[in-house]
């Protein structure tokens, strides 16, 4: 929650400013989502080696942790593997050594690591537990993929919530008081895309809905292609106050008949009780504390 206020709030911020910079907050994480969801659809990073599980996971990632997933990529070239005998188990070990520099000494250490790998449903375990706790393959993973000549790695490593082709319902969240501004036109245009966002929630979960969706928008396009203010009122749908036939039948659905309420009639405001004693008293009031009431004018 710190992280995700910081820059702006601060520990003497009010409520008041709290609810402004609320919205504001919102609204750039939105747009900086929208701004990766574009450079990962439209801009997508190029692999770093001809590998073909690379391509498969930078068909997948999107650009922020494909650049993470590369870093492993990368660290290949510093792994040595060593294969162990088999003791009868269903896996394969294998001993990987990384050598890693450390930029503060001029020296280099060695890492041993243990990577088991069961050729039967293709999985993988590497005693590091970089995937268990990021849920990215280590670079010794990999490793063990080029020695055995792996080109297709089970879907089971690439997450659901690391994925570019995943619909997020969220990225058409926005806070029209962050847009005071906002032309007629965009808020004309906001509000059919969200009748259409609406439309497309209830049919995401099925082709069938998807199917019927789009035969329904080619329709539409076509209407709206050949437009004629003439005729427009045979595009429209019937207005309530129309009559609509039954399918296969002459009996027309006419609006219910209007019945007058019943009971005591509406008044045009509601009186406050004090209103009904006509002013009685105040003028006593106003006597009393020196005003133009009736005893000061009597004496006069």
């Amino acid at each position: 929650m710190h992280a995700f206020f910081d820059g702006y709030i601060h520990s003497k911020s009010t409520l008041k400013g709290f609810v402004e910079q609320y919205e504001i907050c919102i609204v750039d994480k939105i747009q900086k989502e929208l701004q990766a969801e574009y450079l990962t659809k439209c801009k997508p990073i190029t692999c770093a080696s001809e590998f073909k599980w690379e391509a498969q996971f930078a068909k997948a990632y999107t650009n922020n942790i494909m650049k993470l997933f590369q870093t492993e990529v990368k660290t290949i070239w510093n792994c040595n593997l060593i294969p162990l005998e088999s003791d009868g188990s269903v896996f394969d070990s294998y001993d990987i050594t990384e050598t890693r520099t450390l930029s503060m000494y001029p020296s280099s250490m060695e890492l041993h690591f243990i990577v088991q790998h069961r050729p039967a449903g293709g999985y993988f375990k590497c005693n590091c537990k970089k995937f268990e706790s990021m849920g990215i393959l280590c670079c010794h993973i990999l490793k063990v993929l080029v020695f055995k000549n792996i080109d297709h790695v089970s879907e089971r490593y690439i997450l659901w919530r690391w994925r570019k082709d995943v619909y997020r319902p969220h990225f058409s969240i926005s806070f029209a008081g962050a847009y005071p501004h906002m032309s007629e036109e965009y808020k004309k245009f906001q509000e059919m895309e969200r009748e259409f966002i609406k439309c497309s929630d209830f049919a995401i979960d099925s082709v069938e809905k998807i199917n019927f969706v789009k035969d329904r928008l080619k329709e539409i396009y076509g209407d709206l292609k050949s437009w004629n203010p003439a005729s427009a009122t045979t595009l429209t749908r019937p207005s309530s106050s129309q009559a609509i036939e039954i399918d296969g039948g002459d009996i027309p659905i006419l609006d219910p008949i209007v019945v007058t309420r019943k009971g005591r009639p509406r008044t045009a405001r509601y009186k406050n009780p004090a209103e009904n004693r006509k002013g009685r008293g105040r003028g006593r009031g106003r006597g009393r504390s020196g005003g133009h009431g009736p005893s000061e004018s009597g004496i006069m």
